[in-house]
C-alpha cells in the first residue's frame, strides 16, 4: 500500500473520502479502501461499519469481504450459537431433556452436550436424597 502523507492526504478530493464532511477513511485505491474496512471493523460504531462498507463495496466490488456479507454471517451464527447455549443453560437448570427439534441441524451436538449435564445432575440430585 502506498504511504498517504499529508500532503497527499490534503490534496484528496473530498469524494475520495467514506465520510466526506470530516474525510474520514481514505478511499482513493483500492489497498486504502481494503484498510478503511479494517479501520471500521476496530473502531466505528455499528452505523459507521454499514456506511463505509456499503460506500467501500460499491466502488471496490471485487474485494473479497465484499463479495459476502461476512460481518452479517458472523453475527448471524454467533447468535445462533448465543441462543443454543442459553437453552442448553435453561434446561440444565430446569432438569429437562432438550428436544433436537428447537434447534438447527448443526446444533444437534450441543444438546447432547446439555442433555450429558441434566443426566449427571440428576445423578447427583439422586445420591444427595
Amino acid at each position: 500500500m502506498a504511504k498517504l502523507t499529508y500532503k497527499d492526504r490534503k490534496s484528496l478530493d473530498q469524494s475520495q473520502f467514506v465520510f466526506p464532511d470530516t474525510r474520514k477513511y481514505p478511499m482513493h485505491d483500492r489497498q486504502h479502501g481494503i484498510s478503511a474496512l479494517q479501520m471500521a471493523q476496530r473502531f466505528a460504531t455499528p452505523e459507521q461499519k454499514k456506511l463505509v462498507r456499503s460506500a467501500v463495496c460499491k466502488r471496490y466490488p471485487d474485494i473479497p469481504s465484499c463479495k459476502v456479507n461476512v460481518l452479517e454471517s458472523i453475527d448471524f451464527i454467533l447468535e445462533k450459537y448465543i441462543r443454543s447455549i442459553k437453552n442448553i443453560t435453561k434446561t440444565v437448570r430446569s432438569s429437562k431433556p432438550l428436544e433436537h427439534a428447537s434447534l438447527p441441524p448443526d446444533m444437534k451436538f450441543a444438546t447432547d452436550i446439555g442433555n450429558y449435564g441434566v443426566k449427571q445432575l440428576s445423578k447427583i440430585k439422586r445420591k444427595s436424597k
